[in-house]
């Protein structure tokens, strides 16, 4: 017998209940309870902050400021590899991914204005 769980559900469910997170991140009035691991495996900006030796690195609360409807998106996409771009957030969510250099993402928002 074969027992398979998508390892994405998974993984957001850690981020949704802060299981084992060892960082916050406060962006506005939102504080988000991630896993460093999982923010520098698949966001370039926070590999390279965590990993700078700036106070960043070893702090365990980090302040952002950036538009916070695509920020959950990006975070939640971190985890879970699903994102949904639409009219409304396309633009900005373009401008974040770009500023956190996430190649794919950047290229998926551009594909969506064509």
């Amino acid at each position: 017998m074969e027992v398979q769980e998508d390892a994405s559900s998974l993984l957001l469910s850690a981020y949704k209940t802060g299981n084992c997170s060892d960082i916050t991140i406060i962006n506005g009035d939102k504080k988000y309870q991630v896993h460093k691991h999982i923010l520098c495996t698949t966001i370039p900006y926070f590999a390279k902050m965590f990993s700078s030796g700036l106070s960043e690195s070893t702090s365990r609360v980090i302040k952002q400021d950036h538009p916070p409807n695509v920020f959950d998106l990006i975070i939640e996409w971190a985890y879970c590899s699903k994102i949904k771009i639409t009219k409304e957030n396309a633009v900005d969510l373009f401008h974040l991914a770009d500023y956190m250099n996430i190649p794919k993402l950047t290229t998926v928002c551009l594909n969506f204005f064509e």
